[in-house]
């Protein structure tokens, strides 16, 4: 299963970033990947939470998917995934974003994506949009890391 991932030193406690990452209604103010995470801005989060996300996919066009949240473990990994009985073959991706202290105390954010399915395929091949796809993830641990650094 093809599969990237970003990372970013955070200059805070996980606890904290952990806060600025579920905080899923502020998600429109600053998050240029997410732009909204259905439910969850209203609920706590849970495994087993089923939400449509929207995305904002390049070249800038909104996307909305079915998700579930399929790990979480508070301050340090949450992973939400398309169910596989929604559209899989056609499209399916997972993303898993792990919290780690680091000696300084500060945080190491990850984020993993994995995707299948004939759709993702398709696109993937097209010449800029795995580079795309990578820089708005990257884009998002940065905005991520303004964020919990100036709050």
């Amino acid at each position: 299963m093809p599969s990237f991932e970003t990372s970013i030193t955070i200059n805070a406690q996980p606890d904290k970033v952990w806060s600025v990452l579920t905080d899923f209604a502020a998600y429109k103010s600053w998050n240029p990947f997410f732009l909204d995470m259905g439910r969850l801005k209203y609920e706590e989060p849970s495994e087993g939470v089923r939400f449509l996300e929207i995305i904002r996919m390049p070249p800038g066009v909104p996307g909305i998917f079915p998700m579930e949240i399929t790990k979480l473990m508070k301050d340090t990994t949450l992973e939400f995934t398309m169910p596989y009985d929604v559209l899989e073959p056609l499209i399916w991706d997972s993303h898993l974003f792990r919290l780690a202290l680091t000696d300084e105390g500060g945080t190491v954010f990850t984020h993993v994506y994995d995707y299948s399915g004939i759709c993702f395929r398709l696109a993937m091949c097209l010449p800029a949009m795995e580079g795309a796809v990578k820089d708005i993830h990257q884009r998002m641990n940065e905005e991520l890391k303004h964020r919990v650094e100036s709050h």
